[in-house]
Parts: structure tokens; C-alpha cells; sequence
């Protein structure tokens, strides 16, 4: 992968030593990097007992006008190769006007589908295309809004097109993301 090009990074980020762990904390850090920007608030709390959690509490805002550059911020390599292969070539163009991401857990415990924790990413698309798979048609045109919450994956599109298919309106669900079978889709086409 290569490396990430930032054009800013500002915040400050405090240190600090309790009988029990070690703290980062900061009440805000920007980055800015010419495909994304990002408002972060973080606390990191690290034990120094071996076989303890480390605890992270992580909120981020975001806002991204090219998304085909979006695998490039995630982290791939505690992805599968598959997802990232998809990721790379899924997203052919669109922008993200706003978006959040929580993460509220022992990272350990990640992606906390037992409730042992929060991971929820919600963010917009506009003008997205997108090549779902090699065989089909692109979508073009993308409106709507994206959620991954815990381990699944929903998504509200407002519009969209496809050959000749017109979305006006469809919800796609992946209950359980890397176990589900089958992709949920309901909506309406013309």
C-alpha cells in the first residue's frame, strides 16, 4: 500500500501515567490530506498488566471528495485480501460530504457483535459510481446514506442508475458482514 499523503495534521495529544494504565487523550485532532479531511476526538487507554484490554473511544468526522481513494485510509492490513481487492476497485468516483464513525471498546473485542462494544460509520454519498462486480453494469449517479453498525452493513440510496434502470429509492442490507450469504434488497425501479 502506499503511504498516505497528509497535507495537515494539528492537534494536541495529552500523555498521561496512572497506577494502572497509560493515557492518550486529545480533545481534537485535524487531518487533512488531499482526499480526506477529519475532525477526531480520541482516548486511548493502554493497561500495563499484560492480558488487560486496551480501551479506545474514538469519534471522527469526516468529509472525502474522491472516494475511489477510500481503501487507502482503511486499515487493510486487518482486512481480507478479497474486501480490499473490492474495495481498490469498487469505488470508481463520487464524494462523501459528511460522514461520523464512533468506536466505543476494547479494540480486542472489535467489531463487537456480542454488544460488548460500538463501531458505527454513517456517512453520505453523492455522485457515486460504483462497479459492484466485473460482470455488471456500473451504477452511476449514487445519492443516499451509508451505515455500518457493528458488524452489518445498511444503505438508504435516494437515486441512482444502472443500464437502464432508474433507482428512486432502495435499501441494501448485509446483516452480518462477512457471514451473511446474501445481499437484502428491496426498493423501488423504474
Amino acid at each position: 500500500r502506499e503511504s498516505l499523503k497528509i497535507t495537515q495534521l494539528k492537534g494536541t495529544i495529552a500523555w498521561q501515567q496512572t497506577p494502572d494504565d497509560w493515557i492518550a487523550s486529545s480533545p481534537i485532532i485535524e487531518l487533512d490530506s488531499p482526499d480526506l479531511k477529519t475532525k477526531s476526538r480520541l482516548s486511548l487507554s493502554i493497561p500495563k498488566t499484560e492480558g488487560q484490554k486496551t480501551f479506545m473511544d474514538l469519534q471522527t468526522a469526516f468529509a472525502s471528495d474522491d472516494v475511489s481513494k477510500a481503501s487507502y485510509y482503511l486499515p487493510a492490513s486487518a482486512m481480507k485480501k478479497t474486501v480490499v481487492d473490492w474495495l481498490d476497485r469498487a469505488f470508481i468516483s463520487g464524494r462523501v460530504p459528511r460522514g461520523n464513525m464512533l468506536f466505543y471498546g476494547n479494540l480486542s473485542d472489535f467489531p463487537f457483535t456480542g454488544g460488548q462494544g460500538i463501531f458505527e460509520t454513517r456517512f453520505e454519498v453523492d455522485q457515486l459510481e460504483l462497479a459492484y462486480d466485473p460482470e455488471w453494469p456500473h451504477v452511476i449517479d449514487l445519492g443516499g446514506e451509508v451505515l455500518f453498525l457493528q458488524g452489518g452493513l445498511q444503505v438508504d440510496l435516494r437515486k441512482g442508475l444502472s443500464d437502464k434502470v432508474k433507482i428512486n429509492q432502495a435499501k441494501v442490507t448485509i446483516p452480518a458482514l462477512g457471514k451473511s450469504e446474501h445481499l437484502l434488497v428491496q426498493g423501488e425501479l423504474e
